[in-house]
């Protein structure tokens, strides 16, 4: 049996580019998503709150707890989301050798 072998094509730099910004995009429209269902959920909380006096304290801290902790999920993916944005900024997907700078071996 012979060893399995990968075929790598050439990546073109500026698509290659395009899609890790596309990515993040996709992944910043999900999050907004998820902040505006978190969003309605505490808004339906209340008003069932207000209707129902069998709603407990409790249970509006508990839902909450449950918010917050969705909420610190997203900052962590937000921080994720910069550093990354900020990796691909500075990454430049055409250089132009430097004149004075020597080639690299």
């Amino acid at each position: 049996m012979s060893m399995p072998t990968i075929e790598i094509n050439p990546i073109d730099p500026t698509i290659a580019l395009n899609n890790i910004l596309a990515s993040i995009a996709l992944v910043e429209a999900g999050a907004s998503h998820i902040l505006n269902a978190e969003g309605e959920k505490i808004e339906l909380a209340i008003q069932l709150a207000e209707d129902d006096p069998m709603i407990t304290a409790e249970q509006l801290t508990a839902l909450n707890a449950s918010v917050a902790n969705t909420l610190a999920a997203l900052a962590t993916l937000e921080q994720a989301l910069q550093e990354k944005l900020a990796a691909v900024l500075g990454f430049d997907p055409d250089p132009v050798p430097n004149a004075d700078s020597e080639p690299s071996v």
